[in-house]
């Protein structure tokens, strides 16, 4: 099987799963809260491979805000742009400095 088909599997058996009862839809629907940047396919698939996810992106995305994937991190799949594509919780994140607070620029 290919990782496509992986995802599509992922989807449809979260599908299944969110719609097989109230209690399980009320949890997505506060999971997709938090997920409101990706498609509602890409919204299934991340809470079927992390449930607990509360801020996910690409790794480069990461690397903008000056945090870094700690290392051996397992990436959650996607489907974006017509490839599957990795992104990661801020819990699999690590700040690389501290930056100052906009409050000690205006200080300044």
């Amino acid at each position: 099987m290919s990782i496509i088909e992986d995802y599509k599997v992922l989807v449809k058996n979260g599908t299944e799963k969110i719609l097989s009862n109230g209690g399980e839809w009320n949890k997505w629907l506060k999971f997709a809260g938090n997920t409101y940047t990706y498609d509602v396919n890409n919204s299934i698939a991340i809470y079927m491979q992390n449930p607990k996810v509360t801020a996910a992106a690409e790794l480069t995305e990461w690397n903008d805000y000056s945090r870094r994937v700690h290392k051996g991190q397992k990436g959650i799949m996607i489907y974006k742009d017509g490839r599957i594509r990795y992104i990661f919780d801020i819990s699999q994140t690590c700040l690389l400095y501290t930056s100052p607070s906009p409050r000690d620029v205006e200080e300044s």
